[in-house]
């Protein structure tokens, strides 16, 4: 599924064939989109305030708004949760109202679902936990090394990763934090910017403006794909068989696949 800038969710089967178009009512001007897999095979989209839930088949369900625009939404086992400019959390079952279940307590720039029951939430340089059995946040981390924390993602339940602004990749355990091989032959010179991140439990890939996509493994040397490069990225998630999508503001989508084996053709991004 792509979600454009005008509010236009577009979805395609497996094999490129047309699905459904859906034009969603969207505000006259909005800076944050978001788009969620539900686990009935339905959508979850938000823009600035307002939430659509749209079917598999591609049939508005049901709408909501919030006061603040929604900058995250994620699902946490039963639970489908937004969370808003102002670190406000949010459920809601696509029938009742918002429901509120707390707040991180200051403005998250990324959020994501540690386990079923917990929210990891980045604040300015610190991560900040959210129960959802008592509604409450804790301290998570601190990060007093150079490079604020942009990103967050969870391949394997409860050990979240992060990416700080200068290329640096970050696993968190138990106990401490541990660093992936440095990228790029130590740090990006630059502050990233609009980067997207997600991880497995082999390796970690991240895409940001202006640089290569960058795939991290803790046994190997960074490598780079020069084929996927974007001025602005907008989203990178998982496919089937190991591939990847990336997805750009401009319109352009890359299909990224593993080192061909002998015999069959390349998976080469398009």
């Amino acid at each position: 599924m792509v979600l454009s800038a005008e509010g236009r969710l577009s979805a395609w089967s497996t094999r490129g064939a047309p699905r459904f178009d859906l034009m969603l009512d969207a505000p006259l001007r909005f800076n944050r989109a978001t788009l969620l897999s539900l686990p009935d095979g339905g959508v979850l989209c938000s823009l600035g305030g307002r939430i659509f839930d749209v079917g598999p088949a591609g049939g508005l369900r049901a709408h909501v708004s919030s006061s603040h625009d929604i900058v995250q939404s994620v699902v946490a086992g039963a639970h489908v949760l937004l969370i808003d400019s102002l670190g406000e959390i949010s459920e809601w079952d696509g029938q009742s109202p918002l429901r509120r279940r707390g707040s991180f307590g200051m403005s998250v720039g990324a959020v994501a679902a540690s386990d079923p029951s917990t929210l990891i939430g980045l604040g300015s340089r610190v991560a900040l936990a959210f129960s959802l059995k008592d509604d409450q946040p804790r301290p998570y981390f601190a990060f007093d090394k150079p490079g604020a924390v942009s990103l967050i993602s969870v391949p394997i339940e409860g050990h979240p990763i992060f990416l700080r602004t200068d290329g640096v990749v970050e696993r968190a355990s138990a106990r401490d934090m541990s660093s992936l091989p440095p990228s790029r032959a130590g740090a990006a010179l630059d502050t990233l910017r609009d980067v997207q991140l997600i991880g497995s439990s082999e390796a970690v890939a991240w895409l940001a403006a202006n640089l290569p996509l960058e795939i991290v493994a803790s046994s190997d040397p960074p490598r780079q794909l020069p084929e996927v490069v974007c001025s602005q990225p907008v989203s990178l998630a998982a496919a089937p068989r190991q591939h990847l999508v990336a997805g750009c503001r401009t319109g352009q989508i890359w299909l990224v696949g593993p080192a061909a084996r002998p015999g069959p053709a390349p998976v080469r991004p398009e």
